[in-house]
């Protein structure tokens, strides 16, 4: 996602709904807002080129305001499909604003900031650092559900300097996280609960061994039941 396709007020990559995203929304979080080399490429042809942010839309259907470009992204096609796996489809051809799951959705990242390359790109230490870019977001919008995408984050988020800080927004960790993995040398989901939400960490989609579908599939029991608990919290259709 290029640097002018995303609300930079809100440091979210869609609308912000009152009573559905603005607190106790799921929130998505990876590491960066990232930009492809399509992205940048436009950017340099196209100096002039505005996003006109007063178009609402959702994370699951972005081309209402970016237009048909926003279909292609690696890194949302990724998590689509993902919740696709898990039973919570994000049909961008059947969301219309009005459906509630859509709007409680709330895409950000831990840095504000752009690059290329985001598998293994960032230290635990770059994060750690720039914490209050993430503690900001948390305070600003309560999340019930966090979703990670980055095997990273869960354990800056469990770091000494960060997570007391994190504790005081969202109370008091209920356990340490567990893991879960598919096979031998895969990468984990992993797991954890605090008083005031949920917390679950899933490998970035640029991950160098590839997410297959199979994988996936593998951790649709636990996900589903996550998602199912948020809808239930939030009052949406199951």
């Amino acid at each position: 996602m290029n640097n002018k396709a995303r609300n930079l007020e809100h440091r979210v990559g869609h609308s912000i709904f009152p009573g559905f995203n603005d607190k106790q929304g799921l929130m998505i979080c990876g590491y960066e807002w990232g930009e492809s080399k399509s992205d940048e490429k436009h950017n340099i042809e196209n100096p002039d080129y505005k996003i006109d942010y007063s178009i609402e839309c959702t994370f699951s259907n972005k081309r209402l305001r970016y237009g048909q470009d926003a279909d292609s992204w690696p890194y949302d096609r990724a998590i689509k499909k993902w919740f696709k796996h898990w039973g919570h489809p994000l049909d961008n051809e059947n969301s219309p604003l009005e459906q509630d799951f859509q709007k409680s959705i709330l895409q950000t990242n831990w840095l504000d900031e752009q690059n290329n390359n985001m598998d293994g790109r960032h230290t635990k230490q770059e994060l750690i650092d720039n914490q209050e870019d993430f503690l900001d977001l948390i305070r600003q919008y309560e999340p019930l559900l966090i979703i990670f995408v980055g095997s990273k984050l869960i354990q800056v988020l469990n770091n000494k300097a960060v997570l007391p800080q994190f504790e005081a927004l969202m109370g008091a960790r209920q356990s340490a996280y567990t893991e879960k993995s598919f096979g031998y040398r895969k990468p984990k989901f992993r797991f954890q609960s605090f008083q005031k939400c949920q917390v679950v960490c899933c490998p970035h989609p640029a991950y160098r061994g590839g997410i297959s579908d199979e994988y996936i599939d593998f951790f649709k029991p636990d996900m589903n039941q996550l998602i199912i608990e948020y809808k239930k919290s939030r009052g949406f259709k199951l």
